[in-house]
């Protein structure tokens, strides 16, 4: 490796998701507002322009250059800690592109950086994909898929990059191969549901202390599940008729107070999409308990016993 490309190695955490595990609440309602911190990350001008400067570099397999490298003494500082928190860092398909964008952070930012992993139980996690590729459907000009139909293309599917961040025993030793065991830290979004100070205090034994506890409380899902009037609204607004798009704004409209369309948009999973999901990611399960010592039965996700 050129010894130039490491110069500037600045105290740095970096959060790489999950997706749907609270990456959004963690960005706006903690590492964003620490007065003390220098926040890289989603949603702020500086995280954005970051992105933007390394996206070729991490997100399409690229090398690193003098001027991704020159990126990191751009954004970074040497007197504060930095926090780049950026889900985008767990996408792609896995395997061979999780350990080169891992290999690359660390060639940018050099040692002095700790990796933190949220990871979600995968039998919810696949609800909450589904509403999120709802939500976003009209905008994309997607199809709103019923459940069975998106679970088959997005799940089913072995290419399918949905399925391949299931694996996310695969993401962790990407990042431990890169930066070493003691500097990955993999937490399970249920501690922020049901134990929350344990969750925060984790995060501060991987920072050493730098980051302290959340100013807020988070009593508020931000980016929450889709609504019974809202999924009624998009798919009955990609229809394209006059009638349908009436319907779809009636929908909306009755989610401001009508009990049934104001309720978060529930799927249920078939006995054999639960059984696929189980032989899936067991074993990526059990490894990660064991490693980080999470005792991760406790809050059902599948296990060698499941």
């Amino acid at each position: 490796m050129d010894e130039t490309l490491t110069f500037f190695s600045p105290d740095t955490l970096v959060h790489i998701g999950l997706p749907k595990a609270a990456s959004t609440s963690l960005q706006q309602h903690y590492f964003q507002i620490l007065p003390h911190i220098n926040y890289v990350g989603r949603n702020s001008i500086k995280g954005e322009a970051f992105e933007h400067g390394i996206k070729d570099c991490l997100f399409k397999n690229g090398r690193v250059t003098p001027v991704e490298t020159g990126l990191v003494a751009d954004y970074l500082s040497a007197d504060q800690y930095n926090v780049i928190s950026n889900e985008g860092l767990s996408s792609g398909l896995g395997g061979t592109l999780w350990y080169h964008r891992a290999q690359l952070l660390k060639e940018m930012i050099g040692p002095n950086c700790c990796v933190l992993i949220v990871i979600r139980n995968p039998l919810t996690y696949v609800k909450s994909w589904f509403g999120e590729y709802t939500k976003n459907s009209f905008s994309d000009d997607r199809p709103v898929l019923n459940f069975d139909k998106w679970f088959e293309l997005k799940i089913s599917q072995e290419s399918s990059e949905e399925r391949r961040r299931l694996l996310f025993a695969d993401l962790a030793v990407s990042y431990t191969h890169a930066f070493g065991r003691a500097n990955v830290e993999v937490l399970p979004f249920e501690y922020l549901q049901n134990d929350y100070h344990k969750f925060f205090k984790k995060i501060n034994q991987l920072s050493e202390n730098r980051l302290g506890p959340p100013p807020v409380i988070f009593t508020q899902k931000l980016n929450p599940a889709i609504s019974n009037g809202r999924y009624l609204y998009l798919k009955f607004r990609q229809q394209r008729n006059l009638w349908s798009k009436a319907l779809g704004y009636t929908c909306r409209a009755l989610g401001t107070f009508a009990p049934y369309f104001s309720k978060p948009f529930l799927v249920n999973l078939s006995a054999a999409q639960k059984q696929m999901l189980i032989e899936l990611t067991r074993d990526q399960c059990q490894w990660i308990s064991t490693e980080w010592d999470l005792n991760l039965e406790k809050y059902d996700y599948p296990s060698r016993g499941s």
